[in-house]
């Protein structure tokens, strides 16, 4: 009896893994309903079809967010068709397909947890909040054993360490005490150091910006790799990373809208959006500012004799993921594609150049100028760069840059290292290489150069400015104006260049690379905080009157040895810097090519405490070795706007009532949407929604049907650019009940009845009107159940089925008996 009781339930065991099985399998296939119809004819490809479906399916589920997999099954549907009617065979397809699967498997290598864990923002703070309770529990336990901060940390760090996080190095100044030997001193500083940088893998919001940030970018760069970045597509950055972009930028300027800046200490009171536009934030304000420095370096560069030179430097193939097409309309897959990231290739060109900057310098050799980073049809980041130097010094500059931007995989561009091993002989003067009063022979070096130069244009370009042709700031102008805001310049499609514009600043946005880069030359730094601080009377009265007259102010022409001889470095500087003069700016502060430690003016700053209790440092001031200006006063806090200010309506939207700060941008969408639906939502309904959850708008009752009208977000990022609201109906018939989970011994879903007593209830409800519809499944589970007295009795599915059967003759029910796979 034991044995035949263990052998059934080793049979329903099986039974349900094989159910559970088959439900898994449904549940993902019913997002993945495409068919190559034509080449299901064939009875065969039919049977091959079904395991190149499972597969794909899994794949795709694994690896790539639900909507991005979709679209890319798709495509793998329209292949598998057109491969299988050419030549009976889906191997080209299923090869494409797990192409792309790899590549997009090791961007989500990086995360620890199911990706889909992390599609939603709820979902995002559950796991911050996870991860973060995991260093809370760790540093417990490590204090618990007596271990000391400094091991407790290493213990910490590696949770981060399965996220690839990175933790930033406390700068705290720790002081020693009188009392203590070095020993003692250093395991202190150890401990305290590691405490201010574990306070932040103990912070939920730091996990939670981390996760954002990850998340973000591994979608794109899912994108990027499946096609849906690049010419003919969207170039720079994606629909989905657009709207994202888009979104981030709004919930920015709704927190502005609502948050004054206030001088506790004056009374003063200014609207924070206000200051933000009158920033260097403000798009215009940033490209003028970038257009008068390099006009600054331009005219001292013509003062002191040197040349220019205009570079462009882009990563080997492999970096990027397509090429476009000769003809400039759409672009094809890279076969030489390793799956390389924007921020992956944008770190390699750092370290490049990092190489090269040091080989110059150990050359002693001098530049000036500027980098623009911009983005490749496909994202892939490349550099514009735009330097100054003495004329002599030119050949070596474009040979050291030449030589190191193209060492990795130099032989895709068909050069050997011995020819830029004779090309560095040549440039470098070796008289066994080059005979000054040999023509042929300089004829030949002067070929070679530029035979080589040709052959690696692809990755690096030099051109040297022409002064008849153009300007040096006009050489860089345009790609300035086409990364900030498309100011009168047009885009290579011969349209105006603002879209264009704003895509580059997603892009920058969202794989956080910086676009313009000063090289050489005074710190910026100084420069804003010198124009901070009050300008002398007589000019300030000048202005005033010039505005109020409506004309342009016209400063006074002065030397810059006057000034000097009157003023001291900070005044001197000051002037510069007021005047808008950065050429004036640069001679102030030492000259072209003044080292750091040698600039007369500099910042002051003073120590503050973060968030985390470390002391940090905040710009305060600027001075010299014996004077110092104030240029930043104390008082200063942001705070939000009283709600119950003046001419403020918290009535005038949903998010308002609520506090826009407490929603996330996803709800503040959600809720504008359901206003123009028609559909009040408030805060609570928001995040429902925004989870994934739906919600009941309304019922009613139509000929024996209960019709509920409900709504949820549909996410068509893919498609249209962004999430949705979508409404829709769903029909009960109310005179009719489901038995399938109650016959097959499965828990409830769906309100389905599954007992005898509800049955009973129900009859009473329906006044006898009823009707059963059920479905056997072949299933034969075994149930307890109790009986009339309390005692537990083993019922079988069948015995089940007859107990119903019996039931509905005695209560004159009849019962319906659906087709296998039927729909409830």
């Amino acid at each position: 009896m034991e044995h035949e009781i263990k052998r059934t339930q080793a049979v329903d065991s099986k039974y349900r893994e094989q159910r559970d099985y088959l439900n898994d399998l449904n549940d993902k296939f019913k997002y993945y309903r495409a068919e190559p119809q034509k080449a299901l004819l064939n009875e065969q490809a039919n049977q091959q079809w079904f395991i190149d479906k499972k597969w794909a399916v899994t794949e795709l589920v694994e690896t790539m967010p639900r909507e991005l997999a979709t679209s890319v099954f798709k495509q793998y549907v329209k292949k598998w068709e057109k491969y299988v009617l050419a030549n009976g065979s889906a191997r080209s397809a299923n090869i494409w397909l797990r192409k792309r699967v790899e590549k997009t498997r090791v961007a989500v290598s990086r995360f620890p947890v199911p990706i889909d864990n992390l599609y939603f923002e709820s979902g995002r703070k559950a796991q911050a909040n996870i991860w973060c309770d995991k260093c809370v529990q760790i540093v417990t336990e490590c204090a618990e054993k007596s271990m000391s901060i400094a091991e407790t940390k290493e213990f910490v760090v590696e949770i981060a360490k399965q996220w690839g996080f990175a933790v930033k190095k406390s700068t705290e100044q720790i002081e020693r005490q009188s009392h203590e030997c070095d020993d003692e001193f250093e395991l202190r500083k150890a401990d305290e150091l590691a405490w201010f940088e574990m306070l932040r893998l103990l912070d939920e919001q730091w996990w939670l910006r981390k996760i954002d940030v990850a998340f973000r970018q591994y979608y794109e760069h899912c994108q990027i790799i499946n096609g849906r970045v690049h010419q003919g597509s969207s170039r720079y950055l994606s629909c989905h990373g657009l709207t994202d972009f888009r979104a981030r930028k709004t919930a920015c300027e709704i927190a502005l809208s609502q948050m004054l800046v206030v001088n506790s200490e004056t009374g003063e009171e200014m609207e924070m959006s206000d200051v933000v536009k009158a920033s260097i934030a403000n798009p215009e304000l940033r490209r003028n500012e970038l257009m008068l420095r390099l006009r600054g370096f331009e005219n001292i560069a013509d003062e002191n004799g040197l040349i220019a030179g205009f570079y462009t430097l882009t990563a080997p193939s492999k970096f990027h993921a397509y090429n476009k097409r000769k003809n400039g309309k759409g672009a094809y897959l890279n076969k030489n594609y390793k799956g390389a990231s924007p921020r992956t290739t944008q770190t390699y060109l750092c370290g490049v150049w990092a190489k090269a900057r040091a080989k110059l310098k150990r050359l002693d050799i001098e530049i000036i100028g500027f980098r623009v980073c911009e983005p490749h049809h496909d994202g892939t980041p490349h550099w514009h760069a735009l330097f100054f130097f003495h004329p002599e010094d030119e050949q070596i500059i474009r040979f050291v840059l030449a030589d190191y931007f193209t060492q990795e995989d130099r032989s895709e561009l068909n050069v050997s290292d011995d020819e830029f091993q004779l090309w560095g002989k040549i440039i470098g003067g070796d008289d066994s290489q080059v005979d000054l009063f040999d023509i042929e022979k300089i004829r030949e070096s002067e070929n070679l150069i530029k035979n080589v130069a040709e052959r690696i244009k692809a990755r690096f370009l030099y051109e040297k400015i022409d002064k008849d042709k153009g300007s040096a700031t006009g050489y860089l102008a345009k790609y300035i104006a086409k990364n900030i805001d498309g100011f009168k310049v047009d885009d290579e499609e011969g349209k105006p260049a603002n879209k264009s514009a704003e895509l580059a600043c997603g892009w920058s946005s969202t794989w956080r690379i910086r676009q313009f880069q000063q090289i050489g030359g005074p710190p910026v730094s100084v420069w804003r905080e010198l124009r901070r601080l009050e300008q002398d009377k007589e000019v300030a009265e000048a202005k005033a009157k010039a505005k109020k007259e409506g004309v342009k102010y016209e400063p006074k022409i002065r030397s810059l040895i006057d000034i000097q001889s009157e003023h001291d470095p900070v005044e001197i500087a000051r002037i510069a810097a007021d005047l808008g003069n950065w050429s004036m700016y640069i001679e102030a502060m030492g000259g072209l090519f003044c080292k750091r430690a040698g600039f007369p003016v500099g910042v002051v700053y003073k120590q503050v405490e973060n968030a985390y209790g470390e002391s940090v440092k905040k710009l305060k001031a600027v001075g010299c070795s014996f004077i110092t200006m104030i240029s930043r006063s104390d008082g200063w806090s942001i705070v939000k706007k009283n709600a119950t200010k003046e001419g403020f309506d918290p009535k005038a939207s949903a998010s308002a009532a609520l506090g826009v700060l407490s929603l996330t941008v996803r709800e503040q969408q959600i809720i504008k949407q359901g206003r123009q639906l028609g559909v009040s939502i408030d805060g609570p309904t928001a995040r429902i929604l925004d989870a994934g959850g739906s919600i009941t708008l309304k019922t009613r009752v139509v000929k024996g049907e209960k019709r509920v009208e409900k709504m949820k977000m549909v996410k068509t990022y893919l498609d249209v650019g962004g999430d949705q609201l979508q409404i829709w109906e769903e029909s009960v018939d109310i005179d009719s009940l489901h038995l399938e989970y109650m016959i097959n011994g499965q828990p409830d879903k769906k309100g389905r009845v599954n007992d005898l007593q509800k049955l009973r209830e129900a009859l009473r409800e329906r006044k006898g009107n009823m009707q059963i519809l059920y479905l056997d499944t072949g299933w034969r589970t075994t149930v307890m159940v109790k009986n009339s007295v309390g005692a537990e009795s083993e019922l079988t599915t069948v015995q089940r089925l007859e107990a119903v059967q019996a039931w509905a003759d005695e209560n004159k029910v009849r019962l319906i008996k659906a087709k296998q796979g039927g729909v409830f």
